[in-house]
């Protein structure tokens, strides 16, 4: 259970932050020039991408696979 929640809890989370980066102004409210789209939108998606990573790699290590056997 405590491990669906988290999951969740990071999905929500970069949910949020791909909004935010996806709805940013291409200048800042101080007048100086913001990064471009693309760079806001990969700093974004790099760590979504390593978050399923580690969902993958905790995943196959809590449920491992059954090994097989050969029978002679």
């Amino acid at each position: 259970m405590i491990f669906w929640l988290a999951a969740l809890g990071c999905a929500l989370s970069q949910a949020a932050i791909v909004r935010s980066a996806l709805r940013a102004r291409a200048q800042r409210p101080d007048g100086t020039a913001a990064p471009t789209r693309a760079i806001e939108v990969a700093w974004t998606v790099l760590p979504a991408v390593m978050l399923v990573f580690v969902l993958v790699f905790t995943w196959r290590r809590l449920h491992p696979m059954a090994s097989f056997q050969l029978i002679p």
